[in-house]
């Protein structure tokens, strides 16, 4: 449990009430003002809380807002909450809510791996989203490469967000094809990087943009290789990768396209959009949770983490890496990276666009 420090208070300090304020005369030691017990480091306090008391296992979601503590668990047997307020405070709610899942496609291809094939590859066609009809609040499953609010399977350099992206990956001697889905470019001013989900591959791998049949990997250019991953141990879910191409521009179609205006700082009940690879461009969400923590069905704790609800599906498996967007006059701005799911779908977790800036360095390219 998390205690508030002391203060050492010696003679001739002055306190202005009036203002606010309090002075110091030289030579005296005073430490600084302390939130609640477990308020300041929800992050490490809640696990720490839930371990003592014999319900780690069931720790799913943990946030603070107002001033409370939020904490979820897989199910919900009467003498959590009580544990809770005496290791953290009162200011704690609990309530009851399920494992995150992470929307990445893993298909186990065997001590194998799958050919590598090129595919048939139009000229990246210049059509604003706003040409074509608006996006998609009920989204569906995209198995082919079919116009609408999906983007296309095969790209051109320079390559944009929602893009898929695919990689193999040999874990104990089996290979995996992973399939994720591009964010959108970032960097100091020029598109330097793309961003994706750090869940979604190791650092040093290569990432093809493309798709995965069944059977033979389709892809004419690389999307680049890991060089920074964030990923577990209460840290956020993102990635950078290098080495290509790329233009500040997401799809939200087959054709069309929005440009990326720079990030949003992410609010309560913002109206975001979605746009994963395998669900396509959706919109409809609004934020709920901001900067929460949450166990993944692994039992990976991630933090730095925002979520937002839909009355429908707006992600699913495959979408993992995808921007979550805010929508403006001229184009977009990126809230953060589909991280995971709840809620059959309808709940997406994001990484937060606002601290991938202050961890990695670099913002979404305009």
């Amino acid at each position: 449990m998390r205690r508030f420090r002391r203060t050492f208070i010696v003679p001739f300090i002055v306190m202005s009430l009036a203002a606010g304020l309090v002075t110091v005369a030289p030579g005296v030691v005073s430490a600084a003002p302390t939130a609640p017990p477990g308020l300041a480091d929800f992050e490490t306090a809640v696990p720490a809380a839930a371990a003592a008391n014999g319900f780690s296992d069931r720790l799913s979601v943990w946030a603070e807002s107002d001033g409370i503590i939020q904490v979820g668990l897989t199910s919900v047997r009467g003498n959590e909450l009580q544990a809770l307020k005496a290791a953290l405070g009162n200011n704690v709610k609990v309530f009851q809510h399920a494992l995150v899942e992470p929307t990445v496609k893993k298909t186990l291809a065997g001590k194998t791996p799958p050919p590598l094939g090129k595919a048939p590859t139009e000229p990246k066609k210049q059509s604003p989203a706003t040409a074509g009809a608006p996006p998609s609040t009920t989204a569906t499953i995209s198995s082919s490469p079919t116009p609408g609010f999906y983007p296309p399977f095969i790209d051109s350099p320079p390559l944009y967000g929602g893009d898929r992206i695919v990689s193999y990956q040999l874990i104990n001697g089996q290979w995996w094809i992973f399939q994720c889905t591009a964010t959108a470019p970032y960097g100091n001013g020029a598109p330097t990087y793309m961003m994706t989900a750090g869940h979604c591959a190791p650092i040093n791998t290569l990432w093809y943009q493309g798709y995965f049949d069944g059977t033979t990997v389709w892809s004419n250019y690389q999307m680049g290789t890991v060089t920074n991953v964030q990923w577990g141990n209460n840290r956020i879910d993102s990635e950078l990768v290098s080495g290509a191409s790329y233009s500040p521009n997401i799809w939200t179609g087959k054709i069309s396209q929005e440009h990326v205006r720079g990030a949003v700082t992410v609010t309560p009940r913002m109206a975001v959009c979605t746009d994963g690879s395998f669900t396509g461009y959706a919109c409809g969400g609004t934020v709920d949770f901001i900067n929460a923590c949450i166990t993944y069905t692994d039992g990976t704790h991630v933090c730095g983490l925002d979520s937002a609800n839909a009355p429908t599906m707006i992600v699913q498996s495959g979408d993992s890496g995808g921007p979550v967007v805010f929508k403006v006059s001229d184009g977009v701005k990126i809230a953060g990276t589909i991280s995971g799911l709840s809620n059959g779908g309808n709940t997406v977790w994001f990484a937060d666009v606002g601290l991938q800036q202050k961890i990695f360095g670099v913002s979404p390219a305009q």
